[in-house]
């Protein structure tokens, strides 16, 4: 019979049965010393990363224009501020930076003609004032250029070489990983899109989220 044996309560001991060894076997009863000891364990479960609302940094544009080539085009990547993220086609871009090229020559060509000297004091005075407008229009162009996220390295470079680039690249404005794309290349992108955000999790890393 398996039936197990009640223990008498005669004994002081209620609430306890006793089990034969054949009963022990066939249940896997098993015995130990009694010792002191550190217990451990792995337990799995599932989690989730959430972001410091108070360290999240929007990436966009401010102007119209098609992505050419994308660098970081993968989820997970990891990338350093400073870094390339894509090569950005603007017409208006374009435009704006044939604009400052102009008023650039237009600058230097004025400031070298007074450089020689003039005969008539009435001229010189016209000329100062046409320095003057032209310098007013080159600030405006390169101010354009800065509102639309050219960095000022860019900005010599394009004065150095004297002449626009097809395409502007577009850098990291810190370092994070990808958590999440939604562009690829090709795709037209417009004046207030949002398509990537750095956030700083609640650990020592840094994720960069794509829409």
């Amino acid at each position: 019979s398996n039936a197990l044996t009640p223990h008498p309560v005669s004994q002081g001991m209620p609430g306890f049965i006793s089990l034969t060894p054949w009963q022990q076997q066939l249940i896997g009863v098993t015995t130990a010393t009694v010792e002191k000891r550190s217990v451990s364990g792995s337990v799995r479960t599932v989690g989730r990363v959430d972001y410091d609302e108070t360290q999240l940094t929007d990436v966009n544009l401010k102007i119209t224009g098609w992505i050419r080539k994308l660098y970081v085009d993968y989820t997970g990547r990891p990338v350093k501020q400073g870094e390339a993220l894509f090569t950005l086609y603007s017409p208006e871009l374009l435009s704006s930076q044939e604009e400052y090229l102009l008023a650039l020559r237009a600058v230097k060509k004025l400031e070298g003609v007074r450089g020689k000297g003039e005969a008539v004091e009435a001229q010189s005075e016209v000329r100062e004032e046409a320095v003057a407008r032209t310098k007013t229009v080159l600030a405006s162009a390169k101010q354009r250029l800065l509102l639309w996220d050219l960095s000022e390295t860019q900005i010599q470079e394009l004065a150095k070489n004297g002449r626009p680039q097809t395409t502007v690249t577009i850098y990291a404005p810190a370092s994070g990983f990808v958590v999440e794309k939604m562009v690829v290349e090709g795709m037209f992108v417009r004046p207030g899109m949002l398509y990537s955000t750095i956030g700083r999790p609640t650990s020592s890393a840094t994720c960069m989220k794509w829409r």
